[in-house]
């Protein structure tokens, strides 16, 4: 679904996306100037779990071009987002609470020509980090907010260890308030490095890639529960995957399409990895794609689009306990906006797929023997509900009313839910 719906052409370099401590998710997304102005804004939308917002100017810059916003919220619940102003060469920052957006500041200090922020909140302090790149000396800088006001930038990639350039950098803290950095590295036909920073000391710094052929680029990084470190990156038009465990390194992982780019990914409660990107059929049309990386049989689009022609950049996962939530930029007619769409998360007993062939069962059965009561809900692979009925005793159900198809049935009562998977075809 369009969440954007904005009267002019956006641009496409970049967008944010976060859920803070209620469940709600923010977005902000770079749009031309809405006033006839040639610069380019960042606008601000959010869901509350029902529907979504009207968007908001929140960089008020109608003559600069604004771009590259990134979102992180804290334990309080409040919003922070930070974007690039291109012609100042400054990193802005504006923190959203319930009385509205603060006047944006610029926070990379006397660093010229940053670009490209990344934004990240630190469970531990509840403080919030941004790293960015600089155009004109090459390297990543760090930058953290206390609560009262942002540190002085510091170098974290100077020439003795980086001698080459380095930009586009993510970061990600895990439960300890350690902080992972992974960023593109100018060497060797572009490399994407790995450090992680343990107090004041950087440690670990590894070549992720270490890929002699293509160029690498696009990284994502993702904290599990156990502080496991997982990274996606693009090298050329193929997607790569590597996890860190704090000793070793796993092999690399070569996602089974092509081609395709913008990778992002997410983990969710169980360690599963969930990976999205762009898969572009031509140079003009495509479609965002997904999969879940110890099930990499199953790659689907985000969204069935049919014969529309639309060109998705720069697609980001969340997760929560019910659902996987994704958002893109998308090109489609005479104007760019920004996409939502979600499919139900199945966890529990979902390993367990159950696999119908139509032509041998004609219909499916459910057979309920339960305890108390609760709602049996059906979800289709967009995560759209196909069937829900509340149940108070034990009874068979038949749904041969559902065409061929992935269906993900869920069982819940007031303190528990079981979700399958049921994989229908003729």
């Amino acid at each position: 679904m369009n969440i954007s719906n904005t009267p002019t052409v956006n641009s496409a370099l970049g967008n944010g996306f976060a859920m803070d401590k209620y469940g709600y998710l923010h977005c902000a997304f770079p749009d031309s100037a809405h006033d006839g102005s040639a610069g380019t804004e960042i606008y601000y939308v959010f869901f509350n779990g029902t529907e979504w917002s009207h968007y908001v100017n929140i960089s008020h810059s109608p003559t600069l071009s604004s771009w590259g916003p990134a979102i992180a919220t804290d334990s309080f619940g409040n919003v922070h987002i930070t974007w690039e102003e291109y012609e100042t060469g400054k990193i802005m920052w504006t923190m959203k609470t319930d009385t509205g957006f603060s006047t944006p500041i610029p926070i990379s200090g006397s660093v010229s020509g940053s670009q490209a922020s990344s934004i990240a909140h630190n469970p531990v302090d509840n403080t919030i980090h941004c790293v960015w790149h600089s155009i004109w000396n090459g390297h990543i800088w760090h930058s953290f907010f206390n609560g009262d006001s942002w540190s002085t930038p510091v170098d974290v990639t100077p020439s003795s260890i980086f001698p080459d350039d380095c930009a586009w950098a993510d970061i990600a803290f895990d439960s300890l308030g350690r902080l992972h950095l992974v960023f593109m590295n100018y060497v060797n036909n572009i490399q994407i490095s790995y450090g992680r920073k343990t107090g004041e000391k950087w440690e670990y710094w590894t070549d992720v890639s270490n890929l002699t052929s293509g160029y690498n680029e696009y990284p994502a990084i993702a904290i599990d529960s156990i502080n496991n470190v997982h990274i996606v990156w693009q090298n050329t038009e193929k997607i790569y995957y590597r996890y860190f465990d704090g000793e070793n390194w796993s092999p690399r992982i070569l996602l089974p399409d092509y081609p395709c780019y913008y990778p992002d990914i997410a983990i969710d409660g169980n360690g599963r990895k969930h990976i999205v990107w762009s898969h572009f059929f031509s140079q003009s049309s495509g479609i965002p794609y997904y999969t879940i990386l110890e099930d990499t049989q199953m790659i689907i689009p985000i969204e069935s689009i049919g014969t529309v022609v639309a060109r998705p950049f720069y697609p980001h996962l969340l997760i929560d306990t019910g659902f996987v939530h994704c958002v893109w930029y998308d090109y489609r007619g005479n104007n760019g906006d920004m996409f939502y769409s979600r499919r139900i998360l199945y966890v529990g007993i979902t390993d367990e797929r159950v696999i119908f062939d139509k032509s041998i069962f004609p219909s499916i059965c459910f057979k309920l023997n339960i305890s108390q009561g609760g709602y049996l809900r059906i979800y289709d692979i967009r995560g759209v509900k196909v069937f829900e009925k509340k149940i108070n005793k034990a009874q068979e159900i038949s749904l041969s009313f559902l065409p061929a198809g992935i269906y993900f049935p869920c069982w819940e009562t007031r303190n528990k839910k079981y979700i399958t998977k049921i994989v229908y075809f003729k």
